[in-house]
């Protein structure tokens, strides 16, 4: 079994107390912080038992991380010590941001892949892990706010990851529409039932999403609305050899195990 979670990291800004949070908070999106959220966010991993977690909106050492790597810092304060970066976005030495993957197993190779639409860049991490003999490989994505782009951007990620075995798909879709996601589906893709993530002090809305191929099985699967880390929720998905017992709507997520600490 292997437990695999994703989170947008939201750049451990940690607006995760309500929208009047945002306003109060928006300075950390360009000046020097302190990265509060790493420490809580490896005892989460720790306490959920997590081998392998996909991030959205890290960052990969910058002036507003005040120089420090994000990835390698997490390596030293969890178990996870295999990682790579996506980046998608740099501001000029002010933000430094991505995607990324770590993982308790050892990573064989790594890719990102550019995906379609105009504006701020989108882009598609791709690593190939070593779990348990047999690769598995996870892909990590953090689509646009625009429908006309995450359109153009959900059929390359169908095309790519069409026929694949053993792979499975997380990320920030910005969508809870299953029409937009039918490309994914329509691919052979299966989408795990995992609950709502948006906004975390009150989760209305299912943003993020994980997608498996067909010879993946999926046990336990669920949004830890305890663990309030950033503006979303961290998901949590464990593949097992059992069928699956998900279903797709938000209202099925169940509860969620040890909570860890918020963020100061």
């Amino acid at each position: 079994m292997v437990r695999i979670a994703f989170l947008n990291l939201q750049a451990c800004v940690g607006s995760t107390r309500g929208w009047l949070h945002y306003g109060l908070t928006a300075w950390k999106y360009f000046l020097p912080h302190q990265a509060g959220q790493l420490p809580a966010l490896a005892g989460f991993l720790r306490e959920a038992a997590i081998d392998v977690l996909g991030c959205a909106e890290m960052d990969g050492g910058s002036l507003r991380s005040r120089g420090q790597d994000y990835v390698a810092d997490l390596a030293a304060l969890s178990e996870l010590k295999s990682g790579v970066f996506f980046p998608t976005q740099r501001l000029w030495r002010v933000a430094n941001q991505g995607n990324s993957i770590h993982s308790r197993f050892a990573i064989l190779r790594s890719r990102n892949h550019r995906l379609p639409g105009d504006g701020e860049a989108r882009w598609l991490g791709e690593a190939e892990l070593a779990v348990d003999g047999a690769p598995l490989t996870m892909y990590v994505t953090h689509l646009s706010l625009r429908s006309r782009k995450r359109a153009g951007q959900l059929a390359a990620i169908a095309e790519r990851l069409g026929g694949r075995r053993r792979a499975l798909l997380a990320g920030d879709f910005n969508t809870d529409d299953d029409r937009e996601l039918e490309p994914l589906r329509a691919a052979g893709l299966r989408r795990v039932a995992t609950g709502c993530t948006h906004p975390c002090w009150r989760p209305a809305r299912a943003l993020d999403h994980v997608f498996v191929s067909p010879d993946l099985q999926v046990g336990e699967s669920y949004a830890a609305s305890q663990a309030r880390l950033a503006d979303h929720l961290p998901l949590v998905v464990e593949l097992a050899t059992s069928p699956s017992r998900a279903t797709s709507e938000c209202a099925a997520a169940p509860a969620p195990p040890r909570p860890s600490a918020p963020p100061e």
